[in-house]
């Protein structure tokens, strides 16, 4: 068999093209990909001093993340920002100290605590709700930033988060402002330095840490809880698993856990807005449930939000280096190599019919027929995010009963709502709605 012949330089742009793109590399980064794929293809080169590639093919983002997934790392500036915030938590990590977190942390997240993650939505609603009938109007992003951290509280740490809700979440906010101002920034300046960015963090760390001493003070939980996991992991070996690990898995699913949650609810909540005949579908569905716990009986609800994180992935973005050499899509890719793939892009491939439509239908059928690196906002292999299946419970659940106990009205125009490209993807404005209540 005779091999196609390997290209070690692909196209690309220059520097002359870098220079004139550099304002939409940092602001706009996923229109910036998109024009270079669109006239360069599936792999793109880019002259800067360590060879760096960006991937739009299905077949290539598998092997990156699935098939020879060993052969990159997450020793990127992506990570390496977020590693401010969260440490070597499970979002961060590598090698060794992944695997040995992942095996201990695996079973908070099985079917055998489905009743505490519903009792955690169930509860967490009851809360929140009662809070929006007497406040009648709400800013919906930062709604959905309240409820789904207090899912989080309750479900993982067993504890309520409301009172604090504002603070923490705030708090998370900010960090993450500061994460992408750092990974947009050429020349790293070191933590220390006191920049008005580095305060800003230090300050939003604090708030953190100050939620997670208290997060464990909680009393026992469910045997299999996130909390109880992480207290008998220290246990058991607390040089290998010492205070700093428990910090940063947990600072790491108060961040990650409510956050991308909350921006897919709230881009859910804008385009059923933006397309009232699903509106329509979806609140007539809510009504009509019988079982608040049952996915079974909101599967409109269930698609649309599927459809939702299609449009608006959590994980939009997805970076790794290479540490030997390979080839990927005909080309050869040295090591040390810097990968980027946005599932963003992806997402709205020509592989979708109608790409850029909100089309809940797509996912009313089975999923077979999607490849899996075309649909991949929690992204792929080993390193799938360990709260999906909690996730695609979660969302549906909540916006069901929002829209069964709520008629939900804007207060702003929501029929063009910028996109702002941060750690995850969410509203560039303010979304103010009154809620009336059935």
């Amino acid at each position: 068999m005779v091999r196609s012949p390997i290209s070690i330089i692909t196209a690309g742009p220059s520097g002359r093209d870098m220079w004139k793109e550099l304002s939409a590399i940092r602001s706009d980064t996923t229109g910036f990909l998109g024009r270079m794929h669109q006239r360069f293809g599936d792999v793109v080169q880019y002259p800067v001093p360590v060879p760096a590639f960006s991937i739009t093919q299905a077949e290539a983002v598998d092997r990156v993340l699935r098939t020879n997934a060993r052969n990159y790392t997450k020793q990127t500036l992506q990570f390496e920002s977020l590693k401010l915030v969260t440490g070597e938590g499970l979002l961060t990590a590598d090698g060794e100290i992944w695997r040995n977190h992942r095996r201990i942390l695996q079973p908070a997240f099985h079917r055998t605590t489905q009743n505490l993650v519903l009792d955690a939505i169930e509860d967490s609603y009851s809360t929140w709700s009662t809070q929006w009938r007497k406040e009648n109007s709400i800013e919906l992003a930062e709604a959905m930033q309240h409820i789904t951290l207090e899912v989080v509280g309750r479900s993982l740490f067993g504890t309520s988060l409301s009172a604090d809700a504002d603070v923490i979440a705030s708090a998370t906010i900010k960090a993450l402002k500061v994460v992408v101002a750092k990974a947009r920034t050429p020349l790293p300046i070191p933590p220390t330095v006191p920049t008005p960015n580095n305060i800003r963090l230090r300050r939003a760390l604090r708030t953190l840490d100050r939620a997670v001493a208290q997060l464990l003070q909680a009393p026992p939980l469910h045997p299999d809880a996130f909390i109880t996991l992480l207290r008998e992991a220290h246990e058991d070996d607390p040089i290998r698993f010492d205070v700093t690990a428990i910090r940063d898995e947990i600072v790491t699913f108060i961040v990650a856990g409510h956050e991308t949650v909350a921006a897919a609810m709230t881009w859910a909540l804008v385009k059923l807005q933006q397309n009232p005949q699903h509106l329509e579908r979806a609140t007539a569905e809510a009504r009509g449930v019988n079982n608040t716990r049952d996915l079974s009986e909101i599967p409109f609800m269930v698609s649309a939000f599927a459809e939702t994180m299609r449009l608006y992935p959590p994980a939009w973005l997805i970076t790794r280096t290479s540490i030997e050499s390979d080839e990927i899509a005909g080309v050869e890719i040295p090591p040390r190599s810097l990968i980027i793939m946005s599932p963003y892009l992806m997402h709205r491939g020509s592989v979708w019919e109608h790409p850029e439509d909100f089309r809940p239908e797509r996912f009313t059928a089975t999923q077979d027929s999607v490849a899996r690196a075309d649909y991949l906002p929690f992204g792929l292999g080993a390193r799938l995010c360990i709260g999906r299946d909690m996730a695609l419970v979660e969302g549906p659940l909540l916006l069901a009963s929002l829209l069964r106990d709520f008629e939900i009205l804007p207060q702003t125009d929501f029929s063009r709502v910028p996109m702002q490209q941060g750690v995850t993807l969410h509203p560039a404005k303010a979304l103010p709605v009154r809620l009336l209540g059935l």
